[in-house]
């Protein structure tokens, strides 16, 4: 679930930055466009890697049986209405 949270957070966070019109401008300007757009490219797909990396993995956190110590897989969707 924390791998789920950071990529979110990497990746909402990276967009709301570019909200913020004057650090952006700033950055930018401090490390060229090209290089600006290369770096909010990479951290943009860090972040989609990171919350799709975590939606294939069990959710040891809550449950599985202590006894055996195997994580029990969690699947919140259960398909589209009849």
């Amino acid at each position: 679930m924390a791998l789920l949270i950071l990529g979110l957070v990497l990746f909402l966070g990276i967009h709301a930055f570019t909200m913020a019109r004057e650090p952006r401008a700033a950055l930018v300007a401090q490390l060229g466009e090209g290089p600006y757009k290369g770096l909010y490219s990479v951290l943009s797909v860090a972040g989609i890697a990171l919350a799709s990396a975590a939606i294939g993995r069990p959710d040891t956190s809550r449950c599985g049986s202590r006894r055996s110590g195997r994580a029990t897989w969690r699947f919140s969707w259960s398909g589209p209405p009849s």
